[in-house]
């Protein structure tokens, strides 16, 4: 089941934040190049059970997939303990596995995570 909910201009599902950042008039299609998506108190909003990549295009979400970058390096001071369950692979601080990326960069379990994505 896919829950949604508008929170200030955004819609969250239960794995993805489905705005695009575009905005749209009651009525009128969202660009196209967005793929499939739905105008929403004027915000372009991916349909149900698709995700905005990084070229900001609707497409399915991977369930398995998920940013396990933390977009620091470890190659003088390791991960630490700041990004939460992080490790050293080719200098890049990545989340343990069965662990994602929250908005800064912190490792959270899998599934609890609100948004992925916001402010990265």
């Amino acid at each position: 089941m896919l829950a949604a909910f508008v929170v200030l201009g955004r819609a969250v599902s239960d794995h993805c934040d489905t705005s695009t950042g575009q905005v749209c008039l009651p009525h009128t299609p969202c660009a196209t190049g967005l793929g499939p998506t739905l105008c929403s108190s004027g915000a372009c909003l991916c349909k149900p059970g698709l995700c905005p990549d990084k070229d900001v295009a609707c497409k399915p979400h991977a369930r398995d997939a998920c940013d396990r970058d933390t977009g620091r390096t470890c190659y003088v001071f390791g991960c630490g303990g700041a990004h939460g369950p992080a490790v050293c692979e080719g200098r890049q601080c990545k989340c343990r596995e069965g662990y994602c990326t929250d908005s800064t960069g912190v490792c959270q379990r899998r599934g609890a995570e609100v948004a992925p994505g916001w402010g990265r």
